[in-house]
Parts: structure tokens; sequence; C-alpha cells
């Protein structure tokens, strides 16, 4: 299985127009789709990062008819050598011009595909780094991945350690997303296979707060860099404008200097949850651990039915006549 983070690396310096040249010489006419489609997203001369699965421009989200699902064409184009979020993306559109040739249509299936992309990557990377966290202790540790299993089974990870087989969910836990995590794991997305069932919500959100700052502090950055080089190029018989363009430069280094403080403690909080690569967000190696030291507990599954009526409680309040009397404030 491959090292994901390294391949985000690779990726972040690429563009996405770099991440389809190959199609040049192999299928001119599909060159020139995926690069009208890509202008269309407005992502063709920027980095292949997770950024570029943000601000993407309204657009209709269907998914057009196309057959596969988003996971089975991740996880047939992830084994190739060329793997990146282009080529998943001309993987896409050959999919859809096999039902419509819509462009807006089309634009919105791969602009849904790229939103997607995000959470798919997630699932090889924790797959790659639990294994090798847990061959130190069983070096017949296994993990697997299909997506066969993702949507059949609701398995993202299947993992065998220590003779037991553990079927993992990794899932962005959010208020929005909460009614859909609790139908799927109620069965009411379809039946659970049978086995331990080891759910593992990652909180986004910690994130946003550094990710924003951080941002910031770059911003403010380039801003001095500029200013430097206004400097640079600026007369020295510009007396004024030299004045206002270091006035410039001290209030934006004083700026940064009161960012910092926020920006560490947002990054220390932001670490126990997550990594963020090049824009991508990863179960941080602290989170892992944390999950690690849990299956090692030896703690005693929750039984399914339990699980299942504790999820259905508040559906089952409020479908039914009850009073309640609110005092002061909570």
């Amino acid at each position: 299985m491959s090292n994901i983070r390294e391949l985000c690396k690779v990726w972040s310096e690429k563009t996405y127009r770099d991440g389809i040249e190959y199609l040049k010489d192999e299928n001119e006419e599909l060159f020139s789709s995926a690069v009208n489609i890509f202008e269309k997203l407005q992502i063709i001369d920027i980095p292949m990062d997770g950024y570029s699965c943000e601000h993407l421009p309204k657009t209709e989200e269907s998914r057009t008819g196309i057959k596969k699902t988003y996971s089975e064409i991740f996880h047939e184009e992830i084994v190739k050598d060329a793997f990146s979020p282009a080529t998943y993306l001309v993987r896409l559109l050959c999919e859809c011009k096999g039902t419509t040739d819509d462009e807006s249509q089309i634009a919105g299936a791969l602009a849904r595909g790229l939103r997607t992309l995000t959470s798919l990557l997630r699932e090889p990377d924790f797959a790659f780094i639990i294994k090798e966290k847990l061959n130190v202790k069983d070096a017949n540790t296994e993990t697997s991945l299909n997506a066969k299993q993702d949507s059949g089974d609701h398995t993202d990870v299947l993992l065998q350690y220590n003779n037991t087989e553990y079927r993992i969910w990794l899932y962005q836990f959010s208020s929005r997303g909460l009614p859909h995590d609790i139908e799927r794991l109620t069965g009411k997305r379809g039946e659970l296979p049978p086995g331990n069932h080891l759910i593992c919500p990652l909180k986004t959100e910690l994130a946003i707060e550094y990710d924003k700052l951080r941002k910031k502090k770059l911003r403010l950055e380039l801003k001095i860099k500029q200013y430097k080089e206004k400097l640079n190029l600026c007369s020295v018989k510009a007396a004024k404008k030299r004045e206002e363009i270091s006035l410039n430069i001290v209030k934006i280094e004083e700026e940064i200097k009161t960012l910092i403080p926020e920006l560490k403690k947002q990054k220390r909080i932001s670490d126990k949850e997550l990594d963020i690569v090049c824009g991508w967000y990863f179960y941080s190696e602290a989170h892992i651990k944390r999950i690690i030291k849990y299956i090692d507990s030896g703690v005693k599954p929750i039984q399914y039915k339990k699980m299942v009526k504790i999820l259905s409680a508040p559906e089952k309040f409020v479908s039914e006549i009850h009073m309640f009397e609110k005092g002061e404030k909570i």
C-alpha cells in the first residue's frame, strides 16, 4: 500500500494541467475535454493539493447516472502507478461521457467527486499507518480496503490484528452529518455484517481555526515580501514613500508576532486529532495511537442491539407525546 502523504507532496508541486499532460499524446480529444471541464471548475492552473477541493464553483452536482460509485472509481485508480487527483478526475470524466454530453452535469459530477476525494484518501492513509504501527506488536497484522467492502459491508478498513478482525469506520464527525452516521450505524442504509465494528470519528472542525490562522500568517508573510521588493526598487530620494513602506512592514511584523501564540495553541489542539498534509486532512499519529490503545485495552464491545437502542432513543422520544419543563438557562 502506498504512502499517501508522500504522494500528496508530489502532487502539490504540480498543477491539474500538469496532471493531464500525458493525455496529449494518448487521447487529444479527451485532453481537450479535461482542460475544458477543469477550466469550468477553476482548477486547471492550481496545485493538486487539498485546498483545490475547496471553494469550487457551484454546479449541478448529480452523478449523471454513471454506473460506478466514486469509491469504486477511486479504488480502481489508486493502484495505478501514475495516480493523482487529475487522473482520478479524468477517469470520472470518461465515466460521465458514457451517459451524458451536458458539460454542466459533467462539471458537477467532477466537483462532487473532488470533494469526495478528501475522505477517500484518508482510508488508504489510515490503513498504511495503523498497519505500520501494529506490525511492531503483531507481524501478521493486515489491513485491506476496497469499494465492495466500503459500500456493501460498511467497512472502510478491515483490520486483522492479534487473531481478531476489526471493521473500522472512518468518517468526519459533524452535527450536520450526524443523522446520516446514525442511519448507517443502525442499519437504515443497509444491514451491517457480523463482527467487531470500530467507529473512529475525525473531528476536522478542530483544525479549521488553526488552518485559518496558518493561512493568514502566510498571507502576511507574502505581503512583507512584496513590500520589501518595493522598498528595494524605491529610489533613495523618495524618502516619504520609503518611510511609508517601512512602516507597513513593521505593522505587519507586529501583527504576525501577535498571531503566533494563538497559532501555536490551535496547532496543539489540531495535532491531537489530525494532520494537515498539503491541504489534505488525515488522522494524526496521536489520534491513531489512541485508537490502538483502545483496541489493546481489551474493552468489551457494546452489543449491537444496545447501541441501536441508544442511537434510536432521540427519534423514539420525539415521535411520541411528551411534556417537558424548562427552568433556568442550562
